[in-house]
């Protein structure tokens, strides 16, 4: 998958896609507070990895200061890449008359969780490794509540989501 493709064909489908950008519109404060979870778990994990080259090495604390801004902004887009494909699929389903997406409490059953999987995006690997999996081994490293508490969140938010949804 590449992402610099993908991530701007999204962005034109939801420019011009009035179905998908209205299914977004009426839920935005449901995907405000998705986009919030993702921006937090970017900063936290771009803090930690500074924090953790910091207390290694003064020359590894300003390299990771200087990569600060593309671990944050990386992760974020993958965040928001993964989501918002997420969201099209969603939006294209309803429009479509199909079952899925699920909503609701129909999300916490097991028929609704496998749904739910089936509907993943397809996901960029290389940049979801080395710009969310690794930062968050790292703050596992500093403070393995931490991350634990973000990953908690950052798979809890479409969980959440699915089942806040109308």
């Amino acid at each position: 998958m590449d992402i610099f493709t993908e991530a701007p064909n999204l962005l034109r489908r939801y420019r011009e896609g009035a179905a998908f950008r209205r299914y977004v519109e009426d839920r935005s404060p449901l995907v405000l507070t998705a986009v919030l979870v993702f921006l937090a778990f970017s900063l936290v994990t771009t803090a930690t990895t500074i924090v953790f080259f910091g207390t290694k090495n003064l020359l590894l604390m300003f390299v990771a200061m200087l990569m600060a801004p593309f671990i944050l902004g990386a992760s974020f887009v993958v965040f928001l890449f993964l989501f918002f494909s997420w969201l099209e699929a969603r939006s294209m389903a309803r429009l479509a008359g199909r079952l899925t997406p699920v909503h609701g409490k129909d999300t916490l059953s097991l028929p609704g969780l496998r749904s739910a999987l089936a509907e993943l995006p397809p996901v960029p690997w290389v940049f979801g490794g080395i710009f969310v999996c690794v930062p968050l081994l790292i703050a596992a490293l500093v403070s393995p509540t931490t991350a634990a508490v973000l990953l908690t969140a950052v798979l809890a938010t479409p969980i959440l989501y699915a089942l806040l949804d109308r």
